[in-house]
């Protein structure tokens, strides 16, 4: 069966999401992505044949909303296909992931491709959903996440430091280079353009790193931050509650 009618038979359809498609082209001028480097710039799409389910389907919040509780309802899967699916090997089950907050737990996952990003996550005591969508990001989506769900259990919300760290092209020079780690395959190239730190991921869309200070610098499109270790020719990744050490090469 193809991978469309899949969806729609086994989702889409069942759970009335009516505006989640898989598309048979990236014709869709009015949801383009866009990269921050200097300024925005239009990210070309790559073609949803290529792509199926690691970043081709097109939803709106409501929908994916929709989903998340028609999952946990078990409308869409046994209960014991459901437990499964959610028993954590540390933060991660099958095809989902932890998303605790204080004392709440949740279970969510994230996307991002191509200049989007989205999150997904559901409070199962809470029968709480919570959905972020962009098409355009240069601010971590990981506190804005958290900032949401802060605020719905009551808490005061702290205001965010939204102020720029420009460092001079000397300074960004140290961190310069070619990194790999033992712990995944993923390799980070690092280079200087108009004196902005971009960071070039193997397999993924090169961007510009936002400086915080004291080594440590912002890699928005993929949720993470990278810490550097210049004397001793390290950089730690940081993300989604792992840590992976890379080695300049």
């Amino acid at each position: 069966m193809p991978f469309r009618q899949q969806i729609l038979e086994w989702i889409t359809d069942p759970l009335e999401m009516k505006n989640t498609i898989l598309p048979e082209s990236n014709e869709h001028p009015e949801i383009n992505s866009y990269s921050y480097y200097n300024d925005w710039k239009i990210v070309e799409p790559a073609d949803p044949s290529v792509l199926l389910g690691a970043g081709a389907v097109v939803s709106t919040t409501e929908d994916l909303a929709n989903f998340i509780e028609g999952l946990f309802l078990e409308k869409l899967i046994k209960e014991e296909s459901l437990a499964k699916m959610t028993t954590l090997e540390g933060d991660f089950g099958h095809g989902i992931s932890s998303f605790p907050f204080e004392e709440h737990d949740s279970y969510s996952h994230t996307g991002g491709i191509d200049g989007f990003q989205s999150l997904l996550s559901y409070f199962p005591q809470e029968d709480l959903s919570v959905c972020l969508q962009s098409n355009g990001m240069n601010y971590n989506y990981g506190d804005i996440t958290e900032a949401i769900v802060s605020t719905y259990f009551g808490n005061e919300l702290e205001t965010p430091d939204l102020s720029s760290l420009s460092l001079p092209a000397e300074e960004l020079q140290k961190y310069v280079g070619e990194y790999r780690s033992d712990d995944t395959l993923l390799e980070f190239s690092f280079t200087l353009e108009n004196d902005l730190l971009m960071a070039h991921p193997t397999g993924y869309e090169s961007a510009v790193l936002s400086p915080k200070g004291n080594h440590t610098f912002d890699f928005t499109p993929v949720n993470a931050k990278l810490i550097f270790s210049p004397e001793k020719e390290e950089m730690k990744l940081h993300q989604s509650g792992q840590t992976y050490l890379f080695k300049r090469k």
